[in-house]
């Protein structure tokens, strides 16, 4: 069943005997899944997955991509096909239900075989977004002794880097539209997209334990969504 623990197969280890004095290591934290997981979708190996289009043509584009082609079969018993365009109701229910579901367990799994214990410098993933990933680096180079010259057109790359990541501000209004859930207050819906509403529904799951409602269309507003789940 589709219920059951996902089975993940990673393929990239950290060598045993590594120095961890040498190493600096790429973390993603829990709270961070719901972009870490679109920058996957979009952008590993050069998938390009849009997650708004991600409904037509669905298995042909899940099936040629190096992490969610292992996914496939959940997809196919959650929507009763395996090939073809798919509903956004089944495949909100798929991102929720192998991905965020018991904590993110699934991203947990296929991210851990990459964590170094006592490496010498921990960098966390939101770094490359917040800004901090530039004084991150300069710390790296100084305690390598490397030279460092620093100007314009480094922050000209991590400019350029946002603007071609997709979906770099993905998260950017979930806290605001939790706390209107929280709080009884509107927020507008209309423009999220399908992995933003699994995110959403796996929150109602654990906070109020709601069964998922299935359906193409999501709420319009918080509002809506409140009264619809009697929350």
């Amino acid at each position: 069943m589709y219920r059951g623990v996902s089975v993940t197969s990673a393929v990239h280890t950290v060598p045993n005997g590594v120095n961890p004095d040498h190493v600096v290591n790429i973390r993603v934290q829990p709270e961070s899944y719901l972009k870490y997981f679109a920058v996957c979708l979009n952008r590993t190996s050069g998938h390009n997955i849009v997650i708004e289009d991600l409904h037509q043509n669905t298995f042909d584009q899940i099936k040629q991509h190096s992490i969610v082609s292992y996914f496939s079969k959940s997809l196919s018993e959650i929507s009763g096909q395996s090939s073809g365009d798919v509903d956004p109701k089944f495949l909100r229910e798929w991102f929720r239900l192998c991905f965020f579901a018991n904590q993110g367990e699934t991203i947990t799994k296929f991210i851990a075989p990459n964590v170094l214990d006592h490496s010498q410098f921990v960098i966390d993933f939101e770094s490359f977004y917040n800004g901090q990933i530039l004084s991150r680096c300069l710390e790296i180079c100084k305690h390598f002794g490397l030279p460092v010259t620093h100007t314009h057109q480094v922050d000209d790359y991590l400019v350029e880097f946002r603007k071609k990541n997709r979906y770099h501000n993905i998260d950017l209004d979930i806290s605001a539209i939790l706390d209107c859930i929280e709080h009884q207050k509107n927020y507008d819906l209309t423009t999220t997209n399908i992995l933003q509403q699994a995110w959403i529904d796996n929150y109602l799951v654990i906070k109020y334990n709601i069964n998922p409602l299935l359906k193409n269309d999501y709420f319009r507003n918080t509002l809506d969504l409140s009264k619809a789940y009697n929350l």
